[in-house]
């Protein structure tokens, strides 16, 4: 039986007869015959959504995942992932995205995650209008990389627990949400089987029904995959919110979208696709994840933001086959704008952030991010006030980890490596991200030891951020390690109140090579006291610190 997209397959296998033999007689013979029939559903997208010979994939996704390694690495245990959302645009412009969240699936060594066995893909409907979910008729999808088993146990569950899944040959013969995931998972995972799932436009009785079935489905080594890009702007999708400053707007609304994700908030991403109308191709499929959440599914999940930039970004960025990541999170202009699609990857997990130090926290999508905050409010600093971005457009993607509240410090250095500005706070009550870009226009314009900067500066300014830990005091300074610890000195009067202090950060020392005797000399003089003032009446405080710099 031929059809669109499908071929059946019957293969014959014949038990050959067996005898066996007791002492003195054979039993009689027996043979059987084992009818299995394959229905496979064959890749049919063309080489403008990726290379359909498998060695020139293989080279393609390999090049992806190597860029994602070096520019956008994220610290994750990857059989603790559960979940994932992805884009599903040609692998041109969205590939070096997916390939930033599967990557988290390998092991230490590079290899194939082994824990996964099975990966239940929510995509939406894009061509076919659908009040349900859309199971498959087939129970083999073959791709150009080889043939996977659909796991028609748990097609054969979900058919029976709800009248929402129903099966639909013609809408999974025409959509492409589901094939592009597919090499991404071959390359990522050992061995698992799929279940693929259109999800239509349900009402929230059905997406409660959805969830309550696949929940039956859903065991420790189950991936989920979320198939969806997010904000398409232009005439083209027939969404023009806004006319001006659309880059900034556009990331703010996808800020306001995965912040609603990430916070695992059914009703607050709800209330924003009500309140913007935001052309989330696959917010279906997301509330299920939500609703998946929602029923306690998962013991504890962490949302972490592996990559995101737009398609406008990604035509600036590309050239040939090769992306520039740092112009890749540069703006773009209102022009180029026009017909853009958004693209983000975040990594669903349950491995704690408490388990990570504070450096692996971020991923190097949210430190490349906080220098790109930290450079554009001191550009926006110099426009004419009518020309002023406003203060919650230039915020990056606000991301769970960057929302954490913690110390930092700015530094302005020339390119030849002279300082020009350095400002900072230890203790902070405010989210990292707010910290960064006030510390950056204080150590662009307040710091008294410099004039403050001009505009045409900005281009010999390099920017380093110093991310912070909690200080905790030491009872003696031999406790301090050059190298790793900041330092804080204090000096105490008869009163016991604080009389001066004075602070270097954790690379200070290294930068000028000193030792620690060196280093509170130093101290004391940068507090305004004498050279070995450090020696009597001080009390000392350390810290640990990361930096990120800009190339």
């Amino acid at each position: 039986m031929l059809r669109k997209s499908s071929i059946f397959i019957l293969l014959f296998f014949v038990l050959p007869h067996i005898i066996f033999s007791a002492c003195t007689k054979s039993s009689g013979k027996h043979a059987s015959k084992v009818q299995l029939e394959k229905f496979v559903h064959m890749a049919n997208l063309s080489s403008d959504w990726y290379p359909q010979q498998s060695e020139s994939l293989e080279k393609e996704l390999n090049a992806y995942f190597e860029q994602a390694k070096r520019d956008f690495n994220i610290v994750v245990d990857g059989d603790k992932i559960k979940a994932l959302i992805v884009p599903h645009a040609g692998y041109y412009y969205s590939g070096l995205c997916s390939a930033c969240a599967y990557r988290a699936l390998l092991d230490k060594n590079g290899d194939k995650n082994k824990h996964i066995s099975r990966v239940i893909v929510l995509c939406p409907s894009h061509r076919v209008f659908l009040n349900n979910i859309a199971l498959p008729d087939y129970n083999v999808y073959q791709t150009c990389l080889g043939q996977l088993d659909v796991d028609t146990q748990a097609i054969n569950i979900l058919g029976k627990s709800s009248s929402v899944f129903r099966t639909h040959a013609d809408a999974h013969n025409i959509e492409h949400a589901i094939e592009v995931q597919l090499p991404f998972l071959q390359k990522t995972i050992n061995n698992f089987k799929i279940v693929p799932l259109i999800v239509g436009h349900l009402t929230q009785d059905s997406f409660h029904e959805a969830a309550m079935a696949i929940k039956k489905i859903v065991n420790d080594a189950t991936l989920v995959v979320v198939s969806s890009d997010f904000t398409h702007f232009g005439k083209t999708y027939e969404y023009l919110p806004f006319s001006k400053l659309v880059f900034h707007q556009v990331r703010y609304l996808d800020s306001l979208a995965i912040q609603a994700i990430t916070g695992l908030s059914g009703y607050g991403f709800e209330q924003f696709l009500h309140d913007t109308h935001a052309t989330i191709c696959g917010q279906m499929p997301i509330n299920v994840l939500l609703g998946l959440s929602s029923l306690g599914v998962y013991k504890s999940l962490n949302s972490r933001l592996a990559c995101y930039y737009n398609s406008a970004q990604l035509k600036k960025a590309i050239n040939g086959n090769v992306i520039n990541s740092d112009i890749l999170l540069n703006p773009v202009s209102d022009l180029e704008c026009e017909g853009c699609v958004s693209y983000a990857s975040i990594i669903f997990t349950e491995h704690a952030v408490g388990e990570l130090s504070r450096e692996d926290v971020l991923s190097d999508y949210d430190k490349k991010s906080l220098l790109k905050l930290a450079r554009q409010v001191i550009v926006n600093a110099f426009r004419l006030d009518i020309d002023k971005i406003p203060e919650h457009l230039i915020y990056p993607v606000i991301t769970p980890t960057i929302q954490l509240a913690s110390g930092a410090f700015v530094t302005l250095n020339t390119k030849n490596g002279d300082l020009r500005g350095c400002i900072g706070q230890i203790w902070a009550n405010k989210p990292l991200y707010q910290i960064v870009a006030e510390m950056a226009l204080a150590s662009a314009f307040n710091d008294s030891r410099f004039s403050p900067l001009k505009k045409e500066e900005l281009d010999n300014i390099v920017i380093d951020i110093t991310i912070l830990t909690v200080p905790r005091k030491v009872g003696n300074y031999k406790e301090i390690q050059i190298g790793r610890d900041g330092v804080i000195l204090n000096k105490i009067d008869a009163s016991g109140q604080v009389k001066a202090t004075a602070v270097f950060l954790p690379q200070v020392p290294g930068q000028f090579g000193w030792n620690l005797a060196t280093t509170l000399e130093h101290l004391s003089q940068k507090a305004g006291l004498g050279k070995n003032d450090w020696q009597h009446d001080c009390e000392f405080e350390v810290f640990e610190g990361f930096e990120i710099r800009e190339k």
